[in-house]
């Protein structure tokens, strides 16, 4: 029994970015989430290198 894919022919695929309040700048929203996005990547790779850091202090303790 093949599948008739038709009724999906037409559907209109939405994009939740393009529906910002008429009110807000959209670049600007963009930018800010950029922005904070990036500061949450440099938090945790801090953290990521802060913990390496421990790890390697608590390995050392460990082996003498």
């Amino acid at each position: 029994m093949p599948i008739d894919y038709s009724k999906w022919k037409a559907i209109e695929v939405s994009d939740d970015e393009d529906d910002t309040h008429p009110n807000i700048d959209t670049p600007s929203l963009f930018r800010w989430r950029h922005q904070a996005r990036l500061e949450r990547m440099a938090e945790k790779k801090q953290k990521r290198e802060e913990i390496e850091k421990n790890k390697a202090t608590s390995n050392n303790k460990i082996e003498v």
